[in-house]
């Protein structure tokens, strides 16, 4: 089974992407930006973490999973300096999932 899932972005029909794919039990999601109606969400790296992680939250929920389901997760800083907040961010979230990190 094949199935695809949007955000109604007009990015993903313009750029050809999928929000979501599910092939049978396995769900692969795009890269998600801190991005909010009036432009990037939150000052500091911390929230915008929490905004990348909250709408991951939702794409998992919209197809069935959530974040015990949660294999492997990528990270990509702009700033490497600012790792421990997007670190903290993220253990709120997995710290007792623990997902791999390539």
């Amino acid at each position: 089974m094949r199935a695809t899932s949007g955000t109604g972005s007009v990015w993903e029909q313009k750029v050809g992407y999928s929000r979501a794919v599910q092939v049978d039990n396995a769900l692969y999601i795009s890269a998600t930006a801190a991005g909010g109606e009036d432009g990037l969400v939150g000052q500091d790296f911390h929230t915008q973490t929490r905004c990348v992680l909250n709408k991951l939250d939702t794409v998992l929920a919209d197809a069935g999973f959530d974040y015990a389901d949660v294999v492997q997760s990528k990270l990509y800083l702009t700033d490497i300096s600012q790792w421990e907040e997007t670190g903290r961010a993220r253990g709120e979230v997995f710290g007792e999932i623990r997902p791999t990190r390539p």
